[in-house]
């Protein structure tokens, strides 16, 4: 297991025509989001405004989460789809995407032969939850929404305080178990070749 933390205040934030958005990981680490030579991105966004279109992104596969607020998405005009906080939903980042109402929201984008899914995990005050790797991933991530998180893997104990990133590798054969002294929200990403 090989594991990198990443502390809210080192988080990359930039602005976009609907808000703000904090790139929390980008691989390779040294790929331009921009120029779009990543293989995946993961990010959180703030849409701030009632009315808003998505930057269009050939080739990319969208993965979105709103973590605070409902908004609808119009994919090319067509029927909007209602995406209340926690649910998940995928579309392709070449569609014209407009995004009606307010919300903070987690992504995840691949590009190529990179696939990745995104979930979440609620935890309530004192308790705990099993996480059990999968074989087939390469990479797992855990973000920290809501509450502060601890995180053992094996006999290594990770905290991740509310905003905090947490990137982990060879985690397949590991016993890993998250635990929060309040209510959290932790959103994970899982990456396979």
């Amino acid at each position: 297991m090989q594991y990198r933390l990443f502390k809210k205040n080192e988080l990359k934030k930039s602005t976009w025509a609907g808000g703000t958005t904090t790139q929390l990981y980008i691989f390779p680490e040294n790929a331009d989001y921009k120029e779009k030579t990543f293989e995946f991105r993961i990010s959180t966004a703030t849409v701030e405004l009632e009315e808003s279109d998505f930057t269009p992104l050939e080739g990319v596969d969208r993965q979105i989460m709103t973590l605070v607020g409902n908004i609808k998405l119009i994919h090319d005009g067509k029927n909007p789809i209602d995406l209340a906080p926690l649910q998940i939903h995928r579309f392709s980042g070449g569609v014209n995407t407009k995004s009606i109402g307010k919300c903070i929201d987690f992504n995840l984008m691949t590009i190529g032969t990179t696939e990745a899914e995104m979930s979440y995990w609620l935890i309530s005050r004192d308790n705990s939850v099993k996480f059990i790797p999968r074989a087939e991933i390469n990479k797992t991530f855990f973000y920290s929404y809501s509450g502060a998180v601890s995180i053992r893997i094996n006999s290594t104990l990770v905290e991740l305080d509310e905003g905090d990133f947490l990137a982990c590798t060879d985690l397949a054969s590991d016993e890993i178990t998250l635990y929060s002294s309040g209510d959290a929200i932790v959103a994970t990403v899982y990456v396979w070749e």
